[in-house]
């Protein structure tokens, strides 16, 4: 069995980036927190349908004029 270990370096919360999982069916999925993309990894992960993780910076908000 491949085991595959996620570790926690922060209980803060962080918001940062979000979470594009690709599957084996070439669909992906974007999560905007780290919790949920972590609980569907592990909630999916026995069906053998899941490929990888891109992690991509959130795109900041301007405020003010353009």
């Amino acid at each position: 069995m491949n085991l595959k270990i996620f570790a926690n370096t922060s209980d803060l919360l962080y918001d940062r980036h979000n979470y594009k999982l690709f599957q084996n069916n070439g669909k992906s999925i974007v999560f905007d927190n780290w919790e949920d993309a972590k609980s569907y990894w592990f909630e999916k992960s026995s069906l053998g349908t899941l490929g990888y993780f891109e992690v991509m910076d959130k795109k900041e908000k301007r405020k003010g004029f353009k």
